[in-house]
């Protein structure tokens, strides 16, 4: 009898509650309504998000069996995530690049990509996110290194979903993409030379905002955070066994970089392509050879695969960053040095040139000038202009061009007025 009135009771309140529910979603109160439409971006964003994220893992793949090198030998379970789906970023840029010159920007192709990809994706994504997933530490030292990183993460996450306020992202990360979809085409109409800067990221963000908004450019480069961060364990072991969190968390301690990673910059995708590339060539393949019982030959072509990927990765650093350069040089000398014949170098240095080669191209059909807007007269950009851009100095005396990295890191303010 108790258990018969309890339950019509519930049922009773139940019911009070789906009236209430039904009216309200039907006479929805102004002040939700914003909220609402906000919900269905969001949803919108964090769907482009997880949907693009296996189609590159799937592109990823796909790239992955044309030259072999990322499975399976010598690397970790995070680190063959991390390249797979930063390889899958480097195809899709490309992807959006001649979508832009063949003026096929629509955001029902683009969910038509992710959607296709989902089928026969969403099973070995899941896979590999699972196996990628680190370890909860065993002590507590470690633990709290965890905890920060996730922190910092987290944080940097939240950011990513708040409408886009930095800099360079307005001036030009994300007006560039906006200016390409305006107009249906990849195009340089408008007096803005910074569209004639490594257009990687441009296009990555050119496809989150076809598939929702400036939010999802955003999320893409906080994804690279978290792509780079998946290689430095590797990377870290090879010098400080075990530090990967104590690495990790030192990467984020960075003001600038934790703020930056939800900003739709391109600094973490510039880091994690110049680390996939060092990872790569700095992988030793001589005792998985021993163990693996693997044929010399066999031996000799995954050496050769291997340097190949590096060299796309090197490539892709430059795409993303004309600064790279320097890294992208320090990487050619690591494979000179490390590279066991002029095979292994060619193919690092064909793997660049051939990644690269895309977006130089973009430049000299746009505006006469691969290099815009350096070395050579282009559209909107005569000799008075290329002097004053390219003029030496910085305005400081030398003696403090010297400490001007000491000055920027232990006086520098983030967001603070440039002095001198």
């Amino acid at each position: 009898m108790i258990w018969r009135r309890r339950a019509l009771g519930l049922a009773a309140v139940l019911w009070v509650a789906a009236v209430f529910a039904a009216y309200y979603l039907i006479h929805l109160p102004e002040v939700l309504r914003g909220t609402q439409a906000a919900q269905a971006r969001l949803a919108l964003t964090l769907a482009g998000w997880l949907g693009t994220l296996v189609l590159t893992h799937t592109l990823g793949r796909w790239a992955e069996w044309g030259c072999g090198a990322v499975r399976p030998y010598g690397f970790a379970a995070r680190e063959r995530f991390a390249l797979r789906v930063g390889l899958g970023f480097g195809v899709l840029g490309v992807l959006m690049l001649a979508l832009g010159f063949l003026r096929l920007y629509h955001p029902a192709l683009a969910w038509g990509a992710v959607l296709v990809a989902l089928p026969f994706g969403a099973r070995p994504f899941v896979a590999d996110l699972c196996a990628a997933l680190p370890r909860v530490p065993g002590d507590w030292a470690g633990r709290g290194l965890a905890a920060f990183v996730a922190l910092m993460l987290g944080l940097a996450f939240v950011r990513a979903l708040a409408p886009p306020t930095a800099w360079d992202a307005l001036v030009y990360h994300l007006t560039g993409p906006k200016l390409y979809l305006q107009a249906g085409r990849i195009q340089h109409d408008l007096d803005l030379m910074y569209l004639g800067f490594p257009q990687w990221g441009s296009m990555v963000f050119a496809w989150g905002m076809l598939l929702a908004s400036p939010l999802l450019a955003q999320l893409f480069h906080w994804t690279f955070a978290l792509l780079t961060l998946a290689l430095l364990p590797g990377a870290a072991n090879r010098v400080a066994p075990g530090r990967g969190w104590l690495a990790a968390a030192l990467c984020l301690g960075v003001p600038t970089a934790s703020l930056l990673a939800g900003a739709a910059y391109v600094e973490w995708m510039t880091m994690f392509a110049a680390l996939a590339a060092f990872v790569c060539l700095a992988r030793n393949t001589s005792h998985e050879f021993h163990e693996l019982h693997e044929p010399k030959d066999t031996l000799r072509v995954i050496r050769g695969k291997e340097f190949f990927v590096a060299g796309v990765f090197a490539g892709l650093a430059f795409d993303a960053k004309y600064t790279a350069a320097g890294a992208v040089l320090g990487l050619a000398v690591l494979a000179l040095l490390r590279a066991r014949n002029w095979r292994e170098r060619g193919a690092f240095a064909l793997a660049a040139l051939l990644v690269v080669a895309p977006y130089l191209l973009k430049n000299l059909v746009l505006t006469g000038n691969p290099a815009y807007p350096f070395f050579w007269l282009g559209k909107f950009w005569d000799v008075s202009r290329a002097v004053w851009y390219g003029q030496s100095g910085t305005g400081l005396p030398w003696q403090q061009v010297l400490i001007a990295p000491w000055e920027a890191t232990v006086w520098g303010i983030e967001g603070a007025i440039a002095q001198g």
